[in-house]
């Protein structure tokens, strides 16, 4: 049985794979869900597009980068689609759970608890 993880009020059931946000159901996508749940286990550490890529087509590094002589393998084009579907599931992810996803440019996504607004 596994336990469900929460981040503030962000709850991730893993056994049914379902997320609430502040009680309430947030339908994802099996993709939406997977970046979610990987990110949840360790919320304060950075995810990279490669580890993302890597997660969803099960893409190995080796597949991902020539070991000779470190260029991509795979059209531009694939890559770019993998890399494009990734930012478009980051997209739909920030306006369903808003504020807990963020980017660290030029490296990779978090997941971090929405900072709390100060009454003025």
């Amino acid at each position: 049985m596994t336990q469900d993880i929460i981040v503030n009020g962000l709850r991730i059931d893993h056994a049914r794979r379902l997320v609430w946000l502040d009680g309430e159901h947030i339908p994802l996508t099996p993709m939406e869900y997977k970046i979610v749940f990987r990110m949840a286990q360790h919320p304060e550490w950075v995810v990279t597009k490669e580890e993302l890529m890597q997660d969803r087509w099960n893409l190995s590094a080796d597949e991902l980068v020539c070991p000779e002589c470190g260029q991509a393998r795979g059209s531009a084009e694939e890559i770019r689609n993998h890399t494009r579907t990734i930012d478009s599931a980051m997209v739909r992810l920030r306006h369903k759970l808003p504020g807990y996803i963020h980017t660290v440019w030029g490296v990779g996504y978090r997941l971090i608890e929405p900072e709390l607004e100060v009454a003025a």
